[in-house]
């Protein structure tokens, strides 16, 4: 199973920490949360300098890592340059807030970034099945109430990766939120491929086995 470490990050302090012990890990990627307080509750790296402060400090500390930026906002064509610019390798984008899909993926080509299209815990699977084209090739579901860390399971969630997985077999699905290692098989058994995780990894006493549970799912 490929497991994505979520930093849940609000600050430089935060990620500073988080990433002296993700460097432990080995994991090929990072997932970065952004949100600007209007599609989520909370405000997390929702600027130009901060997009840039936080990848000068990936840069220094998890230098091989590359980043997945999940763009929890409600302006994703104009959020979404400052993070490719900064150097996101993906750019994870609510598909209820999309309004101009070639746009997007016009900016993600020119910076050779890939476009994954995400579902929230709320939202009915068809605001996401209306945007797909041959051009998709992974897709997320938001499986709990987005914008704060350790939010429960929404129990939707098993029935869209159930669906997805049935009707889309080509495409690859992550899951965000509510992962655990009892969740994450759960996960993986209706038809997840990537699963993304912050409270369990950082919250255990060995971030490093909680890691590698997830990994042998």
């Amino acid at each position: 199973m490929e497991v994505i470490p979520s930093l849940n990050c609000p600050d430089l302090a935060c990620a500073k920490e988080k990433l002296a012990m993700f460097a432990k890990l080995e994991s090929a990627w990072v997932h970065i949360d952004v949100a600007d307080g209007r599609f989520t509750p909370a405000v997390l790296w929702n600027g130009v300098s901060s997009a840039e402060e936080l990848f000068r400090l990936l840069a220094a500390r998890a230098p091989k890592a590359a980043v997945e930026a999940h763009l929890m906002v409600e302006d994703p064509e104009i959020v979404a340059p400052r993070w490719l610019a900064a150097g996101a390798k993906r750019i994870v984008v609510q598909a209820e807030t999309v309004r101009d899909l070639a746009a997007l993926e016009a900016l993600c080509e020119k910076y050779h970034a890939e476009l994954v299209l995400s579902i929230a815990h709320s939202s009915d699977v068809g605001a996401l099945t209306g945007f797909l084209s041959d051009r998709m090739t992974s897709v997320q579901v938001l499986a709990v109430k987005p914008g704060f860390s350790g939010e429960p399971l929404e129990g939707e969630a098993m029935k869209k990766i159930a669906f997805l997985h049935k009707h889309y077999p080509s495409l690859l699905i992550e899951v965000d939120g509510g992962v655990t290692a009892e969740t994450g098989k759960a996960m993986k058994e209706a038809g997840a491929d990537i699963l993304v995780s912050g409270s369990f990894i950082w919250n255990a006493a060995k971030p490093k086995e909680a890691y590698q549970a997830l990994r042998k799912l």
